[in-house]
Parts: C-alpha cells; sequence; structure tokens
C-alpha cells in the first residue's frame, strides 16, 4: 500500500472516531512545496474505494478541466464529508500498525 493511501486512510479513521475534532482534510491536497495534488489524492480515493477500503456517499469527487497524464483522471473537488472509512479499511490500518 502506497505511502498516500496510509495517510488517506488514517486520517479519514481519525475523522470517524473523532467527528468534533478539527481534521483538516483539505490539509492532504498539498504536497510540501504547498503545490496542489488533487490529483494524484483522487487517483488514491478511488482506488482505496474500488478495494472497498473506503466509500462514497453522494458526490465524493467532482470531475473538471483537463484529465492529468499521469493520474489519468480530472479531479476539480474532493468533497471530504462524503467519504468514509469502512470496516475492511480499519483492518488494514490495524494490520499496519497505524492505529
Amino acid at each position: 500500500m502506497h505511502a498516500l493511501e496510509k495517510e488517506i486512510l488514517k486520517a479519514l479513521y481519525n475523522k470517524n472516531t473523532n467527528p468534533t475534532a478539527n481534521h483538516n482534510l483539505n490539509e492532504l491536497e498539498f504536497d510540501e512545496e504547498g503545490m496542489q495534488r488533487r490529483r494524484e489524492i483522487g487517483f488514491y480515493l478511488l482506488k482505496l474505494e474500488r478495494f472497498s477500503y473506503i466509500r462514497f456517499e453522494g458526490e465524493a469527487l467532482t470531475k473538471g478541466g483537463q484529465s492529468d497524464p499521469i493520474f489519468k483522471n480530472n479531479i476539480a473537488i474532493i468533497w471530504w464529508e462524503n467519504i468514509h472509512i469502512t470496516e475492511k479499511g480499519n483492518n488494514q490500518l490495524k494490520e499496519e500498525a497505524l492505529i
């Protein structure tokens, strides 16, 4: 599992276990230099959803603009409130000793 996938799962786990805390999931959309990486995040979100580690509720990803040549998507907006970790995702975090 890619490090960014683990980071996404852990952030979603934290959001679900403590919904009143301020979980700034939007920070995941930027790298250390402040560059947007929304399409990279979108790529991994789609992969995590395909393997049932997360589930989308309603509209989770909005497309727009040109398709990224590396990540093969055109994700423009990520609706974090509509993305939830599944039991399988929780178990994966436990296996990786991240929770």
